[in-house]
């Protein structure tokens, strides 16, 4: 029988947890070891000497205060702030409690209804609902249909979507409260080119300068022919 099987098997998951895993176990076992030091000028050196490996163990980070300072905090935490020794001057140590621990980001509920035509048209139908009735609201509640069918075939160019179920839509998440007619056609927008409108501003002043000197060259061909004739 083997010695290690004597001896018995010591599996990490039957370890303590590390509190920094980026560090290793043996850092922690080296700061659970400085702890033990009881003369308080070696007990300091040994601090320092974790913090200048902690910089070696995280090359591509810069030497600079700031991440000094952030590492004799980690060296805190991993003692779980029972290490008796005095870091550089200008250095807080936070605690946990001491920490800023920022709000939760609320992230966008799956649940809302119509996810396809974009949070967007949710805020242009809020908007018309609250305006006063009139050629203005009307119009922008068409502008706010063509906007939902160009935003449908947008994510869904496989699929054929009518007016009529443009408009269907529209009612239903506005609670029946914004309608289009039946007659009208969702056509204010249109999907632009992939290879853009041409522009002919340049093309039409060529054009303008080649005229002029085509009705300039023709002149001087008069003048010489009458020069000739004399």
């Amino acid at each position: 029988m083997s010695e290690q099987t004597e001896i018995g098997m010591v599996y990490n998951s039957q370890k303590d947890g590390l509190i920094l895993p980026e560090y290793g176990r043996n850092f922690q076992k080296m700061v659970n070891h400085c702890q033990t030091i009881e003369d308080p000028e070696l007990r300091q050196a040994f601090a320092e000497r974790l913090i200048s490996l902690m910089l070696q163990m995280q090359p591509a980070y810069k030497n600079t205060i700031e991440y000094q300072q952030k590492l004799w905090n980690q060296l805190m935490m991993v003692s779980d702030y029972k290490l008796d020794v005095t870091p550089p001057e200008g250095f807080k140590i936070r605690t946990h409690e001491e920490r800023l621990n920022p709000e939760p980001i609320e992230y966008p509920g799956d649940d809302k209804p119509f996810r396809h035509y974009g949070n967007h048209v949710l805020t242009l139908i809020k908007k018309a609902i609250e305006m006063e009735d009139g050629p203005k609201k009307s119009m922008f509640i068409n502008v706010i249909g063509s906007y939902m069918k160009l935003a449908y075939k947008s994510w869904n160019r496989e699929h054929y979507v009518s007016d009529e179920i443009i408009k269907a839509d529209l009612s239903r998440i506005s609670g029946g409260k914004l309608n289009i007619s039946d007659d009208l056609a969702l056509n204010y927008l249109r999907a632009t080119s992939s290879s853009g409108p041409r522009n002919t501003s340049s093309g039409s002043s060529s054009r303008r300068r080649s005229g002029g000197r085509k009705q300039g060259s023709h002149q001087n061909r008069n003048k010489h022919k009458q020069r000739r004739k004399r």
